[in-house]
């Protein structure tokens, strides 16, 4: 029997749940589920839509650093060659040997 990779299942996980989670909500929609979802009975008023912000802008914001500092990242690690991390590294063991 083949060993199955971790990496493989997470994968078809990562891509499958969205997949289902769309189908259900297309079913869901076109009301051939037992949920059922009506915009009919959604009075949305202040103080609900200050809680959804409350949480969901400092959610937001978070994302968004969260992606600026990989974007970050992503620019500087190619700059820095093989040779300059050797050269950084050699340069704090003689530093930590010296001391």
């Amino acid at each position: 029997m083949k060993k199955i990779k971790k990496k493989t299942v997470i994968g078809a996980v990562c891509l499958l749940a969205p997949l289902a989670a769309g189908i259900y909500l297309v079913i869901i929609l076109r009301k051939k589920s037992l949920f059922s979802f009506s915009t009919k009975y959604v009075c949305p008023d202040k103080q609900m839509v200050g809680e959804i912000f409350k949480v969901g802008i400092p959610a937001m914001v978070f994302q968004l650093l969260t992606s600026v500092r990989m974007g970050v990242a992503n620019i500087m690690v190619p700059r820095m060659t093989l040779s300059d991390r050797k050269h950084r590294i050699l340069r704090k063991m003689r530093k930590v040997i010296e001391n």
